[in-house]
């Protein structure tokens, strides 16, 4: 998660259960899905296999990548903070090696 106030107000960007995708925004609690929740992404490596997201602003556009393959672009939306995590649900077991914040 990106652009985080506190725990009701972030912008997501994840990967489901299944191979989906999420990209979202809470705002005071409330969920907004940007991408149908429904669809499945091939780009997605399922099972305990590794998968790099990025999220690129490029211009007046921001860039959803999974594995090098963009699943997703949209306008840019407004930060509610300056915060950047993870979270992680379901009892997972999860390794993280790099988060690289860059701007420009």
């Amino acid at each position: 998660m990106w652009g985080k106030r506190d725990d009701n107000n972030f912008l997501d960007f994840a990967i489901r259960g299944l191979g989906g995708i999420l990209i979202a925004s809470r705002q005071d609690g409330h969920f907004e899905d940007y991408v149908d929740v429904a669809l499945l992404n091939s780009h997605v490596r399922r099972g305990n296999a590794t998968n790099l997201l990025v999220v690129r602003k490029e211009g007046q556009r921001i860039r959803f990548l999974v594995n090098g393959y963009q699943v997703h672009e949209m306008p840019p939306r407004p930060f509610f903070g300056s915060g950047v995590g993870f979270m992680v649900f379901n009892n997972l077991n999860v390794d993280f090696d790099d988060l690289v914040v860059t701007t420009k």
